[in-house]
């Protein structure tokens, strides 16, 4: 991947919610990385309202807000001051081994990427579903760790290398299995579809 966005770090608010992890208040550290995060939804949402707003005043409606957001930031990552919370929050819940809402968290920033367009040219966003993939490996989901990673790698092709380390590699061989098991079940109801009557078929 080319082009691949820089991230720029919240330091003070990181650098207060590890202090507070070092002094065993991991409840404090918390409070501060969703903070982070709702602070970016509301953001976010203002600058997306502030400029469909120029759009309906002046009558131009020949760019997107989303658009318009990179023209600004030109390769400051968009997604910074969601992707770093998110990946410092992933990690906190999994050592206090509240894996159902570790996943929550991971799966809520790739809900926005995917709002948003899908895969992005981003370091950051990149290290979330690394991140992620490493989660669902250890949480014996293969297939989607799988996913996840390759998703990665697109964003970010300096992860690459993961695609060789022998979990992923092990990983791989079950997802093409996955795969074409799918394809497999896709092309038998396919089938079925074809021969059953037209009456019954547009029901």
């Amino acid at each position: 991947v080319t082009g691949v966005q820089t991230c720029a770090l919240p330091i003070l608010e990181t650098y207060f919610a590890r202090k507070s992890i070092k002094d065993n208040k991991p409840k404090r550290a918390e409070s501060i990385y969703r903070r982070l995060m709702d602070e970016f939804h509301t953001s976010n949402s203002r600058n997306i309202k502030a400029i469909q707003a120029v759009e309906r005043a002046t009558g131009n409606t020949s760019f997107s807000a989303a658009a318009a957001v990179d023209a600004t930031l030109e390769n400051e990552c968009n997604y910074a001051n969601l992707a770093v919370p998110t990946l410092l929050l992933g990690l906190l819940l999994q050592r206090e081994e509240r894996y159902d809402d570790a996943r929550t968290v991971f799966e809520g920033f790739t809900h926005v990427l995917d709002e948003d367009g899908g895969d992005h040219a981003c370091s950051c966003c990149a290290r979330v579903l690394q991140a992620h993939a490493l989660f669902e490996m250890k949480q014996n989901q293969p297939v989607r760790a799988v996913e996840l990673i390759i998703r990665a790698v697109r964003m970010d092709g300096n992860l690459r290398p993961v695609l060789r380390w022998k979990q992923f590699r092990d990983a791989m061989v079950e997802y093409r299995a996955h795969q074409r098991r799918m394809r497999i079940e896709e092309e038998i109801e396919r089938r079925q579809l074809e021969q059953q009557p037209s009456f019954v078929a547009s029901v």
